[in-house]
């Protein structure tokens, strides 16, 4: 079986950071995008203390309550990307017409 690639943008936040976990696990062949840094944090505003991950646990949601997703990791995934391509394509559609982008993410 042929591994299917994946491209994640923002690989270091921590949607992009599961879901590249994620695709490894699936034998993906992952290539990811790491924002450029655009503005530096003032040290009187740094916080030491941030967690650099968090990951969810429903566990108890479905113990307790009964609750059960309504859509898959696998659909969501189908959202995202699907979100992704309508933004570009709109960015194609105004830059081919003219328009200048203002969200460089988008070029």
């Amino acid at each position: 079986m042929k591994n299917k690639t994946a491209l994640i943008t923002g690989i270091t936040g921590q949607d992009g950071a599961y879901l590249v976990e994620l695709l490894l696990a699936k034998n993906y062949i992952v290539h990811g995008v790491k924002r450029q840094t655009v503005l530096e944090i003032a040290p009187e505003y740094f916080r030491p203390t941030e967690v650099d991950s968090l990951l969810g646990d429903a566990s108890k949601a479905r113990e307790k309550l009964g609750w059960k997703p309504e859509h898959s990791f696998d659909d969501l995934v189908f959202d995202m990307i699907n979100g992704d391509l309508v933004l570009f394509r709109k960015s194609k559609l105004l830059k081919d017409n003219g328009h200048e982008m203002l969200c460089e993410h988008m070029d």
